[in-house]
Parts: C-alpha cells; sequence; structure tokens
C-alpha cells in the first residue's frame, strides 16, 4: 500500500465513530491530517523495511541450495573477465588482488528466471554491468559469449540458459507537484541555496537506489512515496500526468499506468525527458 492508503484507512476508521465524523481533517494544519500523515509514513516505511528482510532471508536460504535459481545468479556474479578458469577445478588460476578481482567481476547486477520456450524449459539470465562512474550499461555480445563458456561446467545436465543484456529503458516523466514557496522557489530549488534540483534528485536517487531490485517493477506509487517525503512538497501533493517508456531505437514510447518492468532490467531517465510542473496551492 502507499501512504495515501495507509492515511485514508485511517480517516475511513476516524468517520466511522460518530463522535469524529465530523471532525475535518482535511486542512494541511489539522492535527489529524498530520498524525495520519505520520503514522502512514512509518506504517510505510516498517512494512518496505519488513520486505527488504523476508527477501534478504529467502535469498539467503535459496543461494544455499545448488542448482536453484539464486545459485545461478551467484555464480554468474562471480564471473571474472580476463582472468584464466580452470574448468575441472572450477576455480580461477593465478594470484590476484582484491582490487584485481572487483575490477575483473564486471557483472554488477544479474536477475534470472525460468520459462518456457516452445514447450521447452529453459532459463533466462539478464546481465548488466557499469561504466567508470557506476552507471549500469548493456555488456557487450562477445562479453556475453566468455561468460556462457564460462558458466557451462557450472551448469546441471540439460539445463540450456540464454544470455541477455541490453541498453537501459528509456522513461519519459511529466508531473505535477505543488510546493510550499517557503522553502522551494517557482523552479524548485532550494531558497536556502542547499540544491538546485532536490525533486530531480530524489527521482533519480530512487531508480538509481542499488536496493531498487534489478529486472523489477517501477511502481509508480512507490516513485510517489519518494517524491512526497522531499522537503517543500506538501502533502498528498504529487501527480503523474504521463509516463511513458521504451527499450526500443529509435524511440517507440508507451503509457506506463502503474507498473512497469525494463526489459533491459533498469532505466535511463535523460534530464530533457522529465517536466516537473511546480504549483503553489492557492
Amino acid at each position: 500500500m502507499s501512504i495515501q492508503q495507509y492515511k485514508d484507512q485511517q480517516t475511513d476508521q476516524k468517520d466511522s465513530f460518530i463522535e469524529l465524523v465530523n471532525l475535518s481533517s482535511n486542512s494541511k494544519v489539522s492535527i489529524f491530517n498530520l498524525w495520519f500523515y505520520i503514522v502512514a509514513f512509518v506504517a510505510n516505511s516498517l512494512k518496505e523495511l519488513y520486505d527488504i528482510h523476508e527477501q534478504e532471508i529467502v535469498y539467503l536460504i535459496d543461494n544455499q541450495k545448488i542448482g536453484s535459481l539464486n545459485y545461478y545468479r551467484t555464480i554468474v556474479l562471480a564471473f571474472r573477465d580476463g582472468h584464466t578458469f580452470d574448468r575441472e577445478t572450477l576455480q580461477y588460476i593465478g594470484n590476484y588482488t582484491e582490487a584485481e578481482i572487483a575490477e575483473a567481476q564486471i557483472v554488477k547486477r544479474a536477475a534470472i528466471q525460468s520459462i518456457t520456450n516452445e514447450g521447452r524449459k529453459q532459463l533466462f539470465l539478464k546481465l548488466a554491468t557499469e561504466d567508470s562512474e557506476g552507471n549500469l550499461q548493456k555488456i557487450e555480445s562477445d562479453v556475453l559469449d566468455r561468460i556462457s563458456a564460462y558458466m557451462y561446467p557450472n551448469i546441471n545436465a540439460g539445463t540450456y540458459i540464454e544470455y541477455f543484456s541490453d541498453k537501459a529503458d528509456d522513461l519519459r516523466i511529466e508531473l505535477d507537484v505543488y510546493i510550499d514557496n517557503t522553502i522551494l522557489s517557482a523552479d524548485g530549488v532550494r531558497i536556502d541555496g542547499t540544491s538546485n534540483s532536490p525533486i530531480p534528485d530524489a527521482i533519480n536517487s530512487f531508480l538509481a537506489n542499488k536496493n531498487f531490485k534489478f529486472d523489477g517493477e517501477l511502481v509508480l506509487s512507490q516513485l510517489e512515496n519518494a517524491i512526497q517525503v522531499v522537503s517543500g512538497v506538501e502533502s498528498e501533493a504529487v501527480r503523474f500526468e504521463k509516463v511513458e517508456a521504451s527499450y526500443q531505437t529509435p524511440l517507440s514510447w508507451e503509457i506506463v499506468k502503474e507498473r512497469y518492468t525494463a526489459r533491459s532490467g533498469y532505466y535511463q531517465l535523460l534530464d530533457e525527458n522529465l517536466k516537473i510542473n511546480y504549483l503553489i496551492k492557492e
């Protein structure tokens, strides 16, 4: 659920009491409104922390199972490009420093799923690497071939894996944000000078967050929550006018209503594809 949904639940519960139903909680300075937002924010944060904890426990258990999906994911993340791999011992040969090993481990993100293709079950492994600035990017086909050769002796007999990597899916977003003009200027700049782009920064941080699951869904209500907590954004004051995505070249945009899973597993939002309408409540 979103923060707003938690607030709505509390409002509905308040209105169920006859002695409270006529007390307004719509005003920005309403005690009900302020407390409902605090409780909703805490409840939403606890839910997200619990979800992360549950995912970590499941991940640790799955990684102990040889031949499981996470087993193959762990193996591919250990791939070292340019280092000699002994196919008999399934170990790398040679003496390398920790820095050299880290540099050679070029697979930075990996997602794996079991699919059925023409009646045949196979594994689909989606991968990405990073550039020098830490931005995710495509792994070229010749490197995918080397990854496939490395993976072969680690694969159970009869298991077929398809390897895939592509450029980031592009996003195009237009949204309305009501702001407190004592904190943010009409163009979204912090009046105290601490940030020129707090809302774009919050959006990009959300998309780039290392905890944002690779190959996971982009959920607009979660992105809304990330914007809503920026200082200077009014309560319940974020509205997406249009969200579109494209994985094709040239770009071919499709509308995102609430959820979207990137074909590449990750996203790119260029400055020219982000339009924020800063509004002030009358």
